[in-house]
């Protein structure tokens, strides 16, 4: 009986302690203090070297949407601020170590065997030794895919710190190095430091503009222009906004298809012209910081797509007038982003070799352009093959959605020729050392050539026309999105035939 009444006492402190400890932890009070001292908003302008430099606020998004996966941030210690996060893994390493701030999704890391937020600790002295432990987990497939996925995580975390954030300039970019004792900002770094255990955020707040003027001042910083180029995309979210107009666009025509007022088709049409506008900056600027144009990824291959298709729209609304066409081309628009925003979208600064060719960037450029062509010939053919009834001020007769759908393909056939073959086939050559090799996206191309010179030929040659050239002109822009899809989306990369 004495026996068991010790016992129950040992484990009451153990118990007591360990509850103590935990309390004295409290990572969330630690969280609202780093919120209120609101250090973000001081570090605007100062850059972190990861793939590439970029803004603080790009790296820190980033950071924490890498952590959080698809974890729900209440049931570990990251919580829903992405600046206080990242701040406090800077700032306190308890947190960074001991904190639940790395989301597992279970089943396929051996020793996780349902979703879990992990600590770095749990991480480094439970589930990687078990990873190494079972080498045959990275022979492919989910598997491998999770391991590499979390342990990226728990890499990012772990340099989750002042000597292990890129933040001083070197003498070119792959020279970048973090604060250390022998930086000439290690004083401010320790003032700072020194700041937060003293729990006082006014000195915080001091030190780190002191430490932010420092580390912009030094040699070989990036041009301020070049940073805030990105870090203003971000923060006015410029292609939610562009987004935002291409789905009020559409509503507006399908509004117009029930209505049939002229004014609201050419509302419709302003819409995607300043939605157009604003995906164009948001393109180009994504070339000024990347510094190739954007071709390079797959979020980057569908937004162009997206642009592409509504800028021929745009340019047949002109001269036709034709609003029918918006009920078609602004829909497929809309969905083409919401595709891309499944995909990464970071700026892809440092390519592979092969992919720095001119070549393969005129390949991607007169592809989307050739489908852009080619989405606005499926629209009117389409049209013709669901339409039903006399020609109206809606919708006009089957002979002008002929004209309309022929001068598409003629002018996308040339522009999809010239890429897919002709500047792809010298990339090849240059990537592969061979001009044509069966793989996907040779065969896809080749496809989509074949269907377009057949639906070219049968109206020049034969004067083919009606539903059947109709449904022609409606296949070949179906190969081509598959010959899109099939390599972006479907194998989770570009068809860049590597």
């Amino acid at each position: 009986m004495r026996v068991n009444v010790i016992w129950a006492f040992v484990i009451a402190v153990s118990v007591a302690a360990a509850s103590a400890e935990d309390a004295g932890k409290d990572f969330p009070g630690r969280l609202e203090f780093v919120k209120g001292a609101d250090l973000s908003g001081i570090f605007e302008g100062v850059a972190v070297k990861v793939d590439r430099p970029m803004p603080w606020r790009t790296f820190v998004r980033g950071r924490y949407r890498l952590l959080k996966g698809r974890g729900r941030v209440g049931e570990g210690d990251l919580g829903d601020d992405p600046d206080a996060a990242v701040w406090l893994a800077i700032l306190d390493p308890e947190y960074r170590r001991d904190g639940r701030l790395i989301f597992v999704e279970g089943g396929d890391v051996p020793g996780v065997a349902d979703d879990r937020w992990l600590s770095l600790r749990e991480f480094e002295g439970d589930v990687m030794p078990g990873i190494v432990r079972n080498p045959e987990s990275f022979g492919g497939g989910d598997a491998e895919r999770a391991i590499t996925d979390i342990v990226g995580r728990a890499t990012a975390l772990h340099w989750l710190s002042w000597s292990g954030l890129l933040v001083i300039p070197g003498s070119d970019v792959a020279g970048w190095r973090p604060v250390n004792a022998e930086s000439l900002v290690w004083r401010r770094v320790r003032d700072l430091n020194e700041a937060y255990e003293r729990r006082d955020a006014a000195a915080m707040r001091e030190a780190a503009g002191t430490l932010a003027v420092a580390l912009k001042r030094q040699p070989g910083y990036p041009p301020r222009e070049k940073l805030s180029l990105e870090k203003y995309l971000d923060k006015y979210a410029v292609l939610k906004i562009g987004f935002g107009l291409y789905a009020a666009s559409a509503l507006l025509f399908f509004v117009w298809a029930a209505l049939g007022r002229r004014r609201v088709a050419d509302a419709g049409a302003w819409a995607a012209l300043a939605g157009f506008a604003l995906v164009t900056v948001v393109l180009a600027g994504r070339s000024v910081v990347a510094g190739h144009l954007p071709v390079a990824g797959t979020y980057e291959l569908l937004l162009l797509f997206s642009w592409s298709v509504v800028l021929f729209f745009l340019v047949f609304y002109s001269k036709t007038r034709g609003a029918f066409l918006g009920l078609v081309l602004m829909p497929a628009a809309v969905i083409v982003v919401v595709a891309a925003s499944f995909f990464p979208s970071d700026v892809e600064t440092q390519l592979a070799p092969a992919l720095r060719s001119g070549w393969f960037t005129a390949r991607g450029i007169m592809v989307s352009l050739g489908e852009g062509a080619f989405a606005v010939g499926f629209a009117a053919a389409a049209l013709r093959l669901f339409r039903s009834g006399a020609a109206s001020e809606r919708f006009p007769s089957g002979d002008a959605l002929d004209g309309i759908e022929y001068r598409a393909m003629a002018l996308g056939y040339p522009l999809f020729a010239v890429g897919a073959l002709v500047a792809g086939a010298i990339w090849a050559q240059q990537a592969r050392a061979a001009w044509w090799n069966w793989e996907r996206s040779d065969v896809a191309s080749l496809v989509v050539f074949a269907l377009a010179t057949a639906y070219l030929h049968a109206r020049g040659a034969r004067g083919w026309r009606g539903n059947g050239a109709a449904a022609l002109a409606v296949l070949t822009f179906i190969a081509a999105v598959w010959a899109l899809f099939a390599g972006a989306v479907f194998a989770g990369r570009p068809s860049h035939g590597l």
